[in-house]
């Protein structure tokens, strides 16, 4: 079972007796789902809890903030972000009578890309923590896709690396690694964690998920294009080889 600072345990524990006690549908989305669904997580662990709450409008976003007043959460400096004594929260509220066309505003000038968004509940696995607590999680497959939406809106340098940790580790000790091939050619094994990710995220691909990622697959080719330049002495597949890969095993 899956370990986590006991900080962050202690926020996650509150947010989820909180969500619960509100009866309100929700799915755990940000950096933590690196430490709670893979086995090699990120070097930096992360100090929040990132989830996504199932609710009509934002009146109704607005009553559950109020409500995990009573776990001990109060308003953060800004409408996504709750704090408390241990950590923070970030929070973002979704639903399809919210978003009826996939952005999300909470804050003038910042429109958020919800696409995507509309499978995560359905997709949401249960992970249960060494202290008993199961919480809803975001699978690795959908989750790399939403990072890379994020990116595309925010162009922060952290998601990608969110995502190309994920194209190296990804099923690492699936056997389908092994005689993958695409398009009747072999898949470098290197690439194989890629390749399988973007298989496993094809079935959540629709037209604005689409609309939202092909930029971003157009900016890392790019880096592929400066890989091919390298002198290749890092046996660690590239960056941009590894997405180039992950673009295919998505069919885009």
């Amino acid at each position: 079972m899956p370990k986590i600072e006991p900080a962050v345990e202690r926020v996650l524990t509150a947010l989820v007796g909180g969500l619960r006690d509100l009866n309100i549908s929700f799915c755990v989305v940000g950096a933590l789902v690196h430490e709670l669904l893979l086995d090699d997580p990120l070097s930096t662990r992360t100090k929040d809890a990132g989830v996504v709450v199932m609710v009509k409008d934002l009146a109704a976003f607005d009553a559950v903030k109020t409500g995990l007043g009573q776990k001990g959460f109060r308003p953060g400096k800004v409408p996504h972000r709750l704090e408390h004594d241990d950590g923070l929260v970030d929070i973002l509220p979704y639903s399809k009578e919210l978003v009826p066309a996939g952005i999300l505003e909470l804050e003038p000038e910042r429109p958020l890309n919800m696409a995507g968004f509309e499978h995560v509940a359905r997709a949401a696995i249960e992970i249960k923590l060494d202290s008993g607590l199961v919480v809803p999680v975001i699978p690795l497959p959908l989750y790399a896709l939403l990072k890379l939406v994020a990116y595309s809106d925010r162009a922060f340098e952290k998601d990608v690396v969110a995502v190309e940790h994920v194209l190296r580790h990804y099923q690492e000790a699936d056997d389908r690694r092994w005689g993958l091939e695409h398009k009747e050619s072999l898949v470098d094994v290197d690439n194989a964690t890629a390749y399988l990710l973007g298989l496993d995220g094809k079935t959540f691909l629709g037209d604005e998920l689409k609309a939202a990622l092909l930029p971003v697959f157009a900016q890392l080719a790019d880096d592929e294009e400066r890989d091919d330049d390298d002198d290749g002495d890092d046996w660690r597949a590239s960056r941009g080889r590894l997405f180039l890969w992950y673009e295919k095993g998505l069919g885009l």
